[in-house]
């Protein structure tokens, strides 16, 4: 029985050392087919990097536009303010004119009154006028008349003195 043991043996040792040698080789082919793998995923490593740095050099573009952005916007606000100043200083003028037309509209009233005032004071003046004029003639008539007896008067001889 040693040999037919020794000879199991050897035929069990025959066919361990096949199988492993199968099983070695179907490890070599997926050790080939993990290479294969292995080499599309450092393709792929590759392409993730260069995606990365992609990445990055949007993100530093976007920091730049932020960056610019953040500047307009202090500009923005800065002519902002300048702006609400030069609108305030305006409606200041505009105050001021305000008041200033409402001061001369109320001096104009009260020139116009006065020029009402003034032309019925003409029109009694005119008046009083015309009625001064109307005397001066009848004076002048009356001086007139008073001259002609005078006149008369002069031509007649003295009367006579009674002896």
């Amino acid at each position: 029985m040693r040999k037919t043991l020794a000879e199991a043996i050897e035929g069990l040792e025959r066919r361990v050392i096949e199988g492993f040698e199968h099983v070695d080789h179907r490890l070599d082919g997926i050790d080939g087919r993990l290479d294969g793998i292995d080499g599309r995923l450092d393709g792929h490593d590759g392409r993730f990097e260069r995606i990365d740095q992609r990445f990055l050099d949007v993100a530093r573009r976007f920091d730049a536009i932020e960056m610019q952005i953040a500047g307009v916007s202090t500009n923005v606000d800065e002519l902002r303010a300048e702006m609400y100043g030069q609108f305030d200083a305006a409606y200041l003028r505009f105050d001021r004119l305000e008041t200033e037309y409402q001061m001369l509209v109320a001096g104009i009233r009260r020139i116009e009154a006065q020029m009402a005032e003034d032309r019925n004071d003409r029109s009694q003046l005119h008046a009083q006028v015309s009625d001064l004029r109307e005397r001066v003639k009848e004076l002048e008539e009356r001086l007139k008349e008073l001259q002609a007896r005078l006149d008369d008067a002069d031509q007649e001889p003295p009367p006579s003195k009674p002896s």
